[in-house]
């Protein structure tokens, strides 16, 4: 009678089989997992795509943005930067 009351995570199905089972089939068991991580991945993705960015000014320099930091490599120095405070407003 307990298995009849069990419900799979993902469709709601009734879950047969051992008492630890979480879910009915493979299918929604993967189905589940990727939507948990994937809801997390694409949270920081779209983050990261917000603030991290080129800007190229009038002059033509340009600028790597990685959020509120930005930084411009220096000509004839490839390991020099010029860092400054980015403020897009």
């Amino acid at each position: 009678m307990d298995e009849q009351k069990r419900k799979c995570l993902y469709c709601g199905e009734p879950i047969y089989g051992r008492m630890d089972k979480k879910f009915c089939c493979d299918s929604c068991r993967n189905s589940y997992n990727y939507e948990k991580t994937h809801k997390q991945t694409n949270i920081v993705r779209n983050i990261n795509a917000i603030f991290t960015h080129v800007y190229k000014t009038k002059t033509g320099s340009v600028y790597y943005i990685v959020y509120d930091q930005a930084y411009l490599p220096k000509e004839g120095s490839p390991d020099s930067f010029l860092l400054v405070k980015f403020d897009e407003r």
